[in-house]
């Protein structure tokens, strides 16, 4: 799944991959954003502060509820 830093600091979720911004990966699985999260590695490699609030509203996503996102990664990767 590709998380895209937008022009006023904002993160999004990029489903088709081509949106501008500096972009970023995590696997589809809720266990990979839960790491991510845990380890900032999210917000090191966009290079920004993600709040809670903001991880909050990522993983009410359906992605990252039944692991559905095609490109999804191996199942606990949250390489970025």
């Amino acid at each position: 799944m590709r998380t895209v830093r937008t022009q006023d600091q904002g993160i999004q979720m990029d489903l088709t991959g081509k949106q501008a911004g500096r972009g970023a990966y995590v696997g589809a699985y809720a266990d990979c954003l839960h790491k991510a999260r845990k380890t900032k590695v999210l917000d090191n490699a966009l290079q920004v502060h993600i709040t809670d609030e903001t991880y909050s509203s990522l993983e009410q996503h359906p992605v990252w509820q039944d692991g559905s996102y095609p490109l999804c990664c191996n199942e606990g990767d949250a390489r970025v």
